[in-house]
């Protein structure tokens, strides 16, 4: 029987939350101030370029992700702790759904919420999405963003040409399809967001209710629920 870790992990599971990624990042790029909701090393640069030319308000519309992204991560590290995990019946599906409810909210109410808000809940359950759901089969990768996923396939490209290598050719099979799910979400949300405006939000709703569904599947099943990820406290120094 299949373990509920490797539905967690399966391929299908991660390429579709790679589409509502790229899918997330276009939507509020385009119909968000020119944000990113995963891409923080883009708001990053587009801040300081904001910054530069004394743009404040811009640039400070630019830091609301990064802050949301990282009291995104800080949330999931929480889940994290055994005692968290313990009290939480289903902590991935708990995720998905919090997800699905924000970014519900947000197609809902968008158009009456300041701007910020809207990219604020986004860039925070991108942030928890990214941090619980980390591999794709066997492989770590990034369901929200796609440097490290261009890199890992480019390695792998490299590696199986090279040295004729069948693991490292399936690995990069693996990367270009994670990269071209996300790319495919990217240009969906980007023409979803300039042909439908806030209600073009429904269809990650879509995607991450999909990933949802192939987990409440298996636990009705009868599988096991997924072990709490291993958690280290920082020694004291």
């Amino acid at each position: 029987m299949t373990s509920a870790r490797s539905v967690v992990e399966s391929p299908w599971v991660g390429l579709v939350l790679a589409v509502s990624g790229g899918f997330l990042d276009a939507y509020t790029y385009v119909a968000q101030g020119g944000v990113f909701a995963n891409a923080m090393t883009g708001n990053v640069v587009l801040a300081a370029v904001s910054l530069s030319q004394h743009a404040w308000a811009e640039a400070l519309l630019k830091c609301w992700p990064i802050l949301a992204y990282a009291a995104g991560v800080c949330a999931s590290e929480a889940l994290r702790l055994p005692r968290v995990w313990a009290a939480v019946r289903r902590p991935y599906l708990a995720i998905l759904a919090l997800e699905m409810a924000v970014l519900s909210a947000g197609a809902l109410n968008a158009d009456r919420l300041p701007q910020p808000w809207v990219v604020v809940g986004i860039g925070f359950v991108a942030a928890l999405q990214t941090t619980t759901f980390r591999r794709i089969g066997s492989f770590a990768y990034s369901s929200v963003m796609t440097t490290g996923n261009l890199r890992s396939f480019a390695c792998a490209s490299f590696h199986a040409v090279a040295r004729r290598d069948a693991q490292q050719r399936r690995k990069a099979l693996v990367y270009a399809s994670v990269i071209g799910c996300f790319f495919a979400g990217a240009l969906l949300g980007a023409g979803s967001a300039h042909a439908f405006g806030n209600a073009a939000l429904w269809l990650p709703v879509a995607l991450v209710g999909t990933a949802f569904a192939l987990l409440v599947a298996h636990l009705r099943a009868g599988g096991s629920a997924p072990r709490p990820p291993a958690w280290h406290p920082s020694p004291r120094g």
